[in-house]
């Protein structure tokens, strides 16, 4: 061996100490894109279900307004559904608001953001997780409570609605780790 920890007329490869760290900073490199992919998947998700959510909202307003008043019948369970897609449009808007970034500020708090108080961002993070995981939870164990009780109408299991709660707090939570949504162009729609 010489001085350098290489056998003689070996290659002049990276000591073992070297190589070590080099392969756990592409491990986390590996594990980072990895995050990142599943982030932007599950961002996907989330969009579709909001779209979802949306698009049977306006199916089932339609449907009330059009039996009700055109054939003076109206269905009993639509305003159930109604009722269960915007409380899971309200969860996953807010996932979506968490993810842009668009939640409503107070214009002194964010001077104070940029440099008055620094310690500020770390802090309205931390309250807005201990909110969060007190939400997820509550709402986790809320909808386990009511998962026997059916809407009277749609019979659907009170599970579904109380549900969005911890999914809702658990995509903000996730929404939060990622790196935020770069603002879109001047003039561009969102």
């Amino acid at each position: 061996m010489t001085e350098r920890g290489h056998a003689a007329g070996g290659s002049a490869s990276v000591p073992p100490r070297r190589a070590r760290a080099v392969d756990s900073d592409a491990q986390g490199r590996g594990w980072t894109a990895l995050a990142l992919r599943a982030g932007a998947l599950l961002q996907r998700l989330t969009d579709w279900a909001l779209v979802v959510t949306v698009g049977g909202q306006f199916a089932v307003l339609v449907l009330q307004v059009f039996t009700r008043y055109v054939l003076n019948r109206p269905i009993g369970w639509s305003e159930e559904v109604a009722l269960h897609l915007f409380i899971w449009m309200t969860f996953l808007g807010a996932a979506y608001g968490t993810r842009l970034r668009s939640h409503p500020r107070v214009a002194v708090v964010e001077a104070w953001e940029r440099g008055a108080l620094p310690w500020l961002v770390p802090f309205q993070k931390a309250v807005a997780v201990v909110f969060l995981v007190g939400l997820g939870g509550a709402g986790a164990a809320l909808a386990v409570a009511n998962q026997s009780i059916l809407s009277p109408n749609a019979e659907i299991s009170q599970l579904f609605l109380y549900g969005a709660a911890p999914v809702g707090a658990l995509l903000m939570l996730v929404e939060m780790c990622m790196p935020a949504a770069p603002p879109a162009p001047a003039g561009a729609a969102r």
